[in-house]
């Protein structure tokens, strides 16, 4: 099952810039674009805190494709 990750759309709807996003959640910059090019899934960990930082639920995040 595939997954969109709308990361790249919440940042902008958001003004949120990336480099001080991925600090907050303890992830490299690096790292977190993967995550929002769906070249890498996330670690559960690493999802709950992507979730609990946006205050979304995470199937508002990943929309099943």
């Amino acid at each position: 099952m595939e997954y969109k990750c709308r990361l790249g759309v919440i940042f902008a709807e958001r003004n949120i810039v990336q480099k001080e996003f991925a600090d907050k959640i303890g992830v490299s910059s690096s790292t977190l674009t993967l995550i929002k090019k769906g070249r890498q899934y996330p670690s559960f960990p690493v999802t709950y805190r992507i979730s609990e930082e946006l205050d979304m639920d995470v199937r508002e995040i990943w929309i099943k494709e």
